[in-house]
This record gives C-alpha cells, structure tokens and sequence, in this order.
C-alpha cells in the first residue's frame, strides 16, 4: 500500500480546488444569466405587444362594417330607382 505523503495530498487538492468555483465565478454567473433572462422577457413582451395589437386591428378591420353597409344602402337605392319599385 503506498503512502500518501503531505506533498501529493496538496497536489492533489490544490488540483481539485482549481476546478472549484469561487464565489466571485458564481456571483458573475448568476449576474450574467440574469441580464439573459432579462433580455428574453423583454423580447417576449415586446413580441407580445405586437400580436395582441396585430390582432385587434385584424378584428377592428373585420367589426367595421359601416363603409360596406354604406355602400350597400347606396347600391340598393339604386336598384330600387332603377326597378321604379320600393323594397
């Protein structure tokens, strides 16, 4: 059995510690993630507000119907002129 002495013990835990992250790393990790995050919702909202104002003036478009009613009340009177009758 060998034996492990105290200068390979610190090697070996000076190795593992390097791959530890320190809490400056996690601190600008988390602050970096955040701002993503962020910027993903804001994005979304901003994609948002463009449907719903692209669907509603899809259905005011298809609500408005008084320039057609308009233009079928004159065509009718027309017709009615034109047929000498009333309807």
């Amino acid at each position: 059995m060998t034996q492990l002495t105290e200068e390979r013990f610190e090697e070996i835990l000076s190795k593992r510690l390097a791959l530890l992250a320190s809490k400056e790393d996690l601190a600008t990790g988390l602050a970096a993630t955040e701002k993503r995050i962020i910027k993903r919702i804001d994005t979304a909202q901003e994609e948002l507000a463009v449907m719903v104002a692209n669907g509603f003036e899809d259905i005011q478009t298809r609500l408005d119907v008084t320039a057609k009613i308009q233009t079928f009340e004159l065509k009718f009177k027309k017709l009615e002129e034109a047929l000498h009758i009333r309807l």
